[in-house]
């Protein structure tokens, strides 16, 4: 996105402050049952995203389960090629489902958006146990709420931080450091 770095150029040089603030909140569900509650992140976080969500087991040997939108404007989507929800800069680039995430695997990331309010929440699945004599198959998953309305999960990241090591920086080194700062 070559208009971010000039946008980032002209800020530079006027001196602006220039930070990326993503929100986030997060805690911890246990022990959730298979196709059990349904979690609406309205319940524990204040913006009313309207985010419901609920699970199912898939696989106990795997220990993967799939992930679901729990009313229609609620969407879902699999991020494997991330390893921490700090690494997600613009969550409205993936693929989303109107109905389910298809398999996860134990570490990997679903996010969740809704297409009337515009927020995006995510799990990352923590746990699967499978008790085979009860038939009771319950999941750990962290939850992640991103508070201010936007795409990006990513760490604070001051942009200047970022370009401290300017004279040696090229110019796609500059451009993939603006891409990477949340807007």
């Amino acid at each position: 996105m070559f208009w971010k770095a000039l946008v980032f150029l002209v800020i530079l040089v006027l001196g602006w402050p220039v930070t990326s603030s993503a929100q986030v909140m997060s805690g911890t569900i246990k022990d959730w049952p298979d196709s059990g509650f349904i979690f609406q992140f309205d319940e524990v976080v204040g913006p009313q995203s309207n985010i419901h969500a609920w699970w199912s087991l898939n696989n106990c040997f795997l220990q993967t389960g799939f992930f679901y939108g729990h009313n229609d404007s609620t969407q879902v989507a699999v991020v494997t090629d991330i390893s921490s929800i700090a690494e997600l800069y613009d969550a409205s680039t993936l693929s989303y489902s109107d109905w389910s995430s298809g398999r996860v695997y134990l570490g990997e990331l679903v996010v969740f958006r809704n297409t009337d309010t515009g927020y995006y929440a995510a799990f990352r699945l923590d746990a699967v146990d499978c008790d085979l004599d009860t038939s009771l198959f319950t999941c750990d998953v962290t939850w992640y709420f991103q508070t201010n309305g936007t795409a990006c999960f990513a760490d604070e990241v001051s942009f200047f931080d970022a370009v401290s090591n300017w004279p040696e920086l090229s110019i796609s080194d500059f451009v993939s450091i603006v891409d990477n700062l949340c807007l």
